[in-house]
C-alpha cells in the first residue's frame, strides 16, 4: 500500500557541532520521542552525514553522542590560542586519514550504502564538474559505495580536510551549497510522485553562526582573511535558503538555535562544554512541534479507515472486492486485498463526510477518480467513480460496507 505520510529527518553540517544534534536526539528519545524510528528517510551533510549514516545503520542517539566524544578529540586535538590562530599556515589543518580510521571503527570498513536499514541521502560536491551529487542508498548506482567513503566526501571541508576520492572523482563538503539537505530529500520524493502535502519534515541545525563583526569590517579583509568567513557564509546561507521553503510541504519542524557564542567547526572542547545542556533545553522547548511530526495530523472529518466490502457498477455490469483503507489526518490510501479481477490502489483526501481522490489499477492501465460520501448513521459509503485506460471511458457507482 502507498504510504500516507513520508517523514524526513535531516541534519545540517557544522563540524564538531554535530554533537548538538546527537544530544538533542538523545533528549527527545528520553522524553518518548524516538524520532529515528519514525523516519522514512534520513539525510545529512558533512557532520550531519555522520549522524544520519549512524542512524541509518541502526546506531542509537546515545551511541552517536559517544562517537562524537571519542572521535572529536582525536580528529580535532586541543591546541592553545597561538596554535588556533596560526592553523591557516597548514592546509589542510586536519588529517582525513585519522577521521577515516575512526569512522571505519564505528561503521566498518566494508559497510555500503545499500546495507542501510533506512533510506539515506548524503550531498557532496564534485570537484571534477563543480556539481552537487546526492548519494542515495536506494539508487542502484550508489548502493555499492562504501559508507565511510561517502561520509568523508560530504565532510571534506576545504582547508580542514583534503578532498575525498570516490571512483576517480574528487569531492568536497556538500555544505558549501547544500548544508541543509532536507529539500534534496523532499525533491527526490516529489520526483517519485509523492505529493508535497504528504511529506513531513524535521530538520535539525548545528546552531546559527553568531555574527559579531560589523559588515564594514569585511572591507578590510585580505585574501587569506576571507577563507573562513566564506565557508561560514556559504553554509549558513544554504541552510537558511532550504529552511525558508518549509511551507511547501505538509509539515516542517525546523530546530535551530543561536548559541550566543562562536563555536568553531573544530573546537571540540567548547562544543563539549556548551552544547549538551543547550541541546537538552532545546529538546524540551521543541517537544510539541516535534510531536506533531512524530504523530502526524489528527483525523479530519469522518473516518474512512478500515476494511470494506465494496461493490462497483458500470453500464449493466458489476463486481466486488475487499478494500483496506488507512487514514491519517485528511489523507487516505487504500488497496484491494486478496485475489480480485481488477486490483487497484487509491489515494484521496477527506473533507467532512466526503472523500475525493484517484485510483489506478495495479495490473492494468486503468485509472480514474472518485467521489464518496460516508453516512454518519450507518457504516456505509457510497458515491461515483470514473475511469479511463481502455477503449472507452467508464462511469459508475461505488458502495462500501464495513466488514
Amino acid at each position: 500500500m502507498n504510504q500516507i505520510l513520508y517523514r524526513v529527518l535531516s541534519f545540517d553540517g557544522g563540524g564538531i557541532r554535530g554533537l548538538y544534534q546527537a544530544k538533542l536526539l538523545e533528549s527527545l528519545k528520553a522524553s518518548g520521542l524516538d524520532v529515528v524510528q519514525r523516519a522514512d528517510i534520513v539525510a545529512g551533510t558533512s557532520t550531519g552525514a555522520i549522524v544520519a549514516a549512524a542512524l541509518a545503520i541502526g546506531k542509537s542517539p546515545e551511541e552517536i553522542s559517544q562517537l562524537y566524544t571519542d572521535v572529536g578529540q582525536k580528529v580535532f586535538p586541543a591546541r592553545g590560542w597561538l596554535g588556533r590562530k596560526t592553523a591557516w599556515l597548514k592546509v589542510p589543518r586536519y588529517s582525513a586519514a585519522v577521521l577515516r580510521a575512526e569512522l571505519e571503527k564505528q561503521f566498518g570498513q566494508n559497510t555500503t550504502l545499500g546495507s542501510c536499514t533506512k533510506r539515506l541521502m548524503i550531498p557532496t560536491i564534485s570537484l571534477n564538474q563543480y556539481k552537487l551529487k546526492v548519494f542515495d542508498s536506494e539508487s542502484e548506482g550508489d548502493k555499492n559505495q562504501k559508507l565511510v567513503d561517502v561520509i568523508l566526501a560530504s565532510a571534506a571541508a576545504p582547508t580542514y580536510f583534503l578532498p575525498a576520492s570516490i571512483g576517480g572523482t574528487y569531492y568536497v563538503d556538500g555544505g558549501l551549497c547544500c548544508n541543509n539537505p532536507a529539500f534534496r530529500a523532499v525533491a527526490q520524493l516529489f520526483r517519485e510522485n509523492v505529493p508535497l502535502n504528504r511529506i513531513y519534515l524535521l530538520s535539525i541545525s548545528t546552531g546559527a553562526v553568531p555574527v559579531t563583526t560589523a559588515g564594514s569590517a569585511y572591507m578590510k579583509l585580505g585574501v587569506l582573511g576571507w577563507i573562513w568567513p566564506t565557508i561560514d557564509i556559504a553554509m549558513s546561507g544554504s541552510s537558511e535558503l532550504a529552511a525558508r521553503d518549509g511551507h511547501l510541504v505538509g509539515y516542517h519542524c525546523r530546530i535551530d538555535e543561536n548559541f550566543g557564542v562562536q563555536i568553531e567547526l573544530d573546537d571540540y572542547q567548547k562544543a563539549a562544554d556548551i552544547l549538551p545542556a543547550l541541546a537538552q533545553s532545546k529538546a524540551a522547548e521543541a517537544q510539541d512541534k516535534v510531536r506533531r511530526w512524530f504523530d502526524g495530523p489528527e483525523t479530519a472529518g469522518l473516518n474512512f479507515a478500515g476494511t470494506w466490502a465494496t461493490t462497483y457498477h458500470w453500464n449493466d455490469q458489476s463486481d466486488s472486492d475487499t478494500l483496506a483503507v488507512e487514514q491519517c489526518g485528511e489523507h487516505v490510501v487504500g488497496e484491494t486485498v486478496g485475489e480480485c479481477q481488477w486490483s487497484y490502489t487509491l489515494s484521496g483526501t477527506v473533507q467532512g463526510e466526503v472523500c475525493i481522490g484517484e485510483w489506478k489499477g495495479t495490473k492494468s492501465s486503468l485509472r480514474g477518480n472518485f467521489l464518496l460520501i460516508r453516512s454518519k448513521e450507518t457504516e456505509t459509503v457510497s458515491g461515483q467513480w470514473v475511469g479511463t485506460g481502455d477503449v472507452s471511458p467508464y462511469f459508475g457507482t461505488w458502495s462500501w460496507k464495513r466488514k
